[in-house]
């Protein structure tokens, strides 16, 4: 599955506004990883950082994530608060 900005928007969009949809800094259970789980019926995949790139493992190996999730995991990850609600998460996706 190919991670579209126009499908997690959705997602998000489907989503109770004050629902927590992911955590800051946390590869297996940010917005991003949350959901490509639900999106696949459970697959779980790691989100990481290195050195300003970010990385999307599904099991078969790294590959660089689209520019604009690069943005988006840097964003949450700088969050003031730990927990991101879809609120957040669409203002992000704006910005």
């Amino acid at each position: 599955m190919r991670l579209r900005e126009n499908e997690f928007k959705r997602w998000l969009e489907s989503k109770p506004p004050s629902e927590i949809v992911g955590e800051k800094q946390d590869c297996l259970c940010c917005p991003i990883a949350n959901f490509y789980k639900e999106a696949t019926g459970g697959c779980d995949i790691i989100v990481w950082h290195s050195w300003g790139e970010v990385f999307i493992d599904r099991g078969d190996g790294d590959r660089r994530a689209p520019g604009w999730v690069e943005y988006f995991v840097g964003e949450v990850d700088d969050a003031e608060v730990d927990q991101i609600t879809a609120a957040h998460a669409l203002e992000i996706l704006a910005a």
